[in-house]
């Protein structure tokens, strides 16, 4: 009887440790689907609010008579190892055979201007097709260091834009940025620091180890200069 018992207790055990084992992964699946759900809607929430942006300066462009463009911004996600990177249209007219070229340096703060612009950084180039209203075009880049310096080159036609940026990581695990887009005549028509972005104890953002600028001084329709 010593027997049986023993051994109906043990069969009692393995059963236990099944359900908690079974039940314990469903809870597990349960909260990784509830997460992912909860960065989707997130992330769609974001690329909602950015659209509705675009659509009020679209409007605004178009009642100044001013031309469309493409704008690049940072999407934050839960992965801070990627930064996702949204392209949309600034404007109503579509932009048609719009192609990108690309370069990014990391931790760009420790290097001089002269030497990036030496290094010969590895282009990258994307058709990204015709870019419309509420139809972005994007990529993602690693963020393997905390800091990356990205430029864009656009060209649709005989039209050419530059937008120069900086992209921070947060302690939450999101992004910073700082950017500027000139046109082919190196003239500003748009810009944009976030208000968490780090500055220097004068308030200037670093563009290299030796050079930085002050997001006041930059004025529309002036040149600027890497």
């Amino acid at each position: 009887m010593r027997i049986n018992s023993d051994f109906m207790w043990s069969i009692y055990l393995i059963v236990v440790a099944a359900l908690f084992f079974y039940f314990g992964n469903l809870l597990a699946v349960s909260e990784t689907e509830e997460r992912y759900t909860r960065e989707s809607e997130e992330y769609t929430e974001k690329i909602r609010e950015l659209e509705r942006q675009n659509q009020q300066l679209s409007n605004e462009l178009t009642s100044r008579g001013i031309f469309s463009y493409p704008q690049a911004n940072i999407v934050s996600t839960q992965e801070d190892s990627l930064a996702t990177i949204l392209i949309t249209l600034n404007g109503q007219s579509p932009l048609e055979d719009l192609t990108l070229k690309r370069t990014h340096v990391y931790n760009y703060s420790d290097i001089n201007a002269e030497d990036a612009e030496k290094s010969g950084h590895k282009i990258r180039t994307t058709h990204l097709g015709t870019l419309k209203t509420h139809n972005p075009a994007g990529f993602e880049i690693p963020m393997k260091d905390n800091e990356v310096a990205i430029e864009l080159n656009y060209e649709a036609g005989d039209k050419h834009w530059t937008q120069t940026m900086r992209v921070k990581k947060t302690a939450d695990k999101g992004f910073t940025t700082f950017w500027v887009i000139t046109n082919k005549n190196g003239e500003v028509i748009d810009k944009h620091v976030d208000k968490e972005f780090p500055t220097e104890t004068d308030e200037g953002i670093l563009l290299w180890k030796d050079k930085k600028v002050w997001y006041s001084k930059i004025e529309m329709n002036s040149g600027f200069k890497l």
